[in-house]
């Protein structure tokens, strides 16, 4: 395992490695344009994220602050924010499982779909007492996989406005 991204994409290319599960996508379009090297998706499903918010503690035990954050996010700047400009990369997944397998639906995924709804989102978030919290966003740190969780929160950040929002980043 090669943590560094750069080196990992230079092994490669030089044939130091024979493969590399999740090279990052800023990286992606020069390694398609080595001859000597195949970027393929492995896995057709690929990977479900998740945004979740813990609902047991404040502000995400209002329901009106967890809808503020659905109304307000746009899926498909959080994927192109993570895997680029490359559709192929992703799917529109306006519901909880994955698609194309057998428990996929759309169905509850309404508030996803459509135009996002920014003026609406910050009402929700101002009538659920959000900032009686001390407007905390919290995120805890996978290791190997924070880039994701890092742009989220800071795309969240930039949501509820910078003059109301902090993040503390926790690492398991």
């Amino acid at each position: 395992m090669i943590p560094d991204s750069a080196t990992a994409a230079a092994a490669l290319q030089n044939g130091e490695v024979d493969w590399w599960e999740v090279p990052i996508p800023d990286l992606i379009p020069m390694l398609r344009r080595n001859p000597n090297v195949t970027v393929a998706v492995s896995d057709p499903l690929g990977i479900a994220g998740r945004l979740v918010m813990n609902h047991l503690y404040p502000p995400f035990n209002d329901v009106r602050a967890r809808r503020a954050i659905l109304t307000a996010l746009s899926q498909e700047d959080y994927m192109r924010a993570h895997v680029g400009d490359d559709d192929s990369m992703w799917k529109p997944m306006p519901g909880c499982f994955t698609p194309g397998t057998p428990l996929y639906t759309e169905e509850g995924g309404e508030i996803l779909k459509g135009p996002r709804r920014l003026d609406a989102a910050k009402r929700l978030l101002a009538d659920s007492g959000y900032g009686r919290f001390g407007g905390l966003v919290g995120c805890r740190r996978a290791r190997g996989r924070s880039s994701c969780l890092v742009s989220s929160a800071a795309a969240i950040v930039d949501l509820l406005g910078r003059e109301t929002a902090a993040v503390r980043m926790e690492r398991e």
